[in-house]
Order: C-alpha cells, then sequence, then structure tokens
C-alpha cells in the first residue's frame, strides 16, 4: 500500500488511524526502552570497596600510595599506583613513562601485588592499607581516570602518586579523603582519611 492511500484511509476511517498512531508510538519507544536499559546495565552502580595503600618509608620517610576498587557485584578488584617518574627531577610530561602500573584480580591478589614488586618496587615496600564502603561505586567513571593517570605524566607536585589516587578513588564514589593539596604529604593524607575508612590494616 502507497503512503498516500494510506493517508486517505485514516481520514476516512478513524479507527485505522488510531490503529497507526499506535504503532508508530511503539516503534520509536521499544528502541530507546532497549538503549536506556543498555546505558543503565554499562554504567551501573553498586556495592563496591575501595582501598588506598600506604608505603610509609617511600619517598624519604614522606611516603607513597597506592589504591584499589572493586567491580561492584563481583570479587574483581582494579589496582595499582603511581611509582613515579625516573628522570633527576621526578618530572614527566604527559605521555612519558611515570611509574604508573595496574593488575587485575580478587582481593587477596591485590594485597599479594602489593606486598611484593609491583612497579619495581621491593618486597613489602608497601607497608599498610585502609578500605571503604562505596555504596554507588562508579567503575567506568574509575576506569576512565585510570588512563587519565597512566597518560597524564608526574609532577612532585600537583600530578604524583596521592593525586592520581584521589582522583581514581572520587571518580569511583569514595568519600573521606581530603583533597591532596590540603596534605603536606601522602603518609598525612593516609593518616588523615575519615572514619568512613577502616583503621590502617598492616600487609
Amino acid at each position: 500500500m502507497r503512503l498516500n492511500q494510506l493517508y486517505a484511509i485514516m481520514r476516512v476511517r478513524p479507527y485505522v488511524r488510531s490503529i497507526v498512531l499506535t504503532l508508530f508510538a511503539v516503534a520509536v519507544a521499544v528502541p530507546a526502552f532497549l538503549m536506556e536499559g543498555s546505558a543503565s546495565t554499562a554504567y551501573a552502580l553498586s556495592v563496591g570497596e575501595a582501598c588506598i595503600f600506604d608505603a610509609r618509608y617511600g619517598a624519604l620517610g614522606e611516603g607513597h600510595v597506592g589504591w584499589g576498587y572493586q567491580v561492584g557485584g563481583t570479587t574483581t578488584y582494579v589496582f595499582g599506583a603511581t611509582e613515579g617518574s625516573n628522570a633527576w627531577n621526578g618530572y614527566a610530561d604527559k605521555g612519558q613513562f611515570n611509574g604508573f602500573w595496574s593488575g587485575q584480580g580478587n582481593r587477596n591478589a591485590m594485597l599479594a601485588a602489593f606486598r611484593g614488586t609491583y612497579g619495581g618496587r621491593h618486597q613489602n615496600y608497601y607497608t599498610g592499607y585502609r578500605c571503604e564502603r562505596v555504596a554507588n561505586s562508579a567503575v567506568g567513571a574509575a576506569n576512565a581516570k585510570v588512563t587519565w593517570a597512566k597518560n597524564n605524566g608526574y609532577n612532585v607536585f600537583g600530578n604524583n602518586c596521592m593525586d592520581h589516587a584521589y582522583a581514581i578513588l572520587s571518580a569511583y564514589g569514595a568519600n573521606g579523603m581530603e583533597a591532596p593539596w590540603w596534605a603536606v604529604e601522602p603518609n598525612t593524607w593516609f593518616d588523615q582519611l575519615s572514619s568512613s575508612w577502616s583503621p590502617e590494616k598492616s600487609l
């Protein structure tokens, strides 16, 4: 049936017009519904856990931190750290090597990684950790910040291990962390996490 014939029938027979309009509405609404469902699945928020790891004696006693977060609804964790540039001044441009490393595994694998030699550090370089339950963990946003940290270079002031950990875990949905520029050093930042974070546990 041609389109002009359908229009003619719709003018003469209102019930046909009603059926056609209903079918059109369904045809538009169903794809929109499916797209909305896919988006909500891809970016679903769920209960998870964020962790911060402290190397108490790193950086000449100033400390050094790494990060980890749970993929909500699973036993998988994403974890890593930015260990710093090998340059004499500790500086790396964006895209240059900044000591970034990351891994994935269950919680025990994450703890084992920070006890071990990931990132070229010596055994037991990291000494303790604290974790926080996150009610609405945003894994996609955290993953995007992980990529950002890997490619963002390094600077001792304002673009260091602490800044990267804060950015990643804030995107994930963790709270109770001071903005890094208020902390004198990574150890202080780690120690001043709010009471929503667990007491420090030894690795």
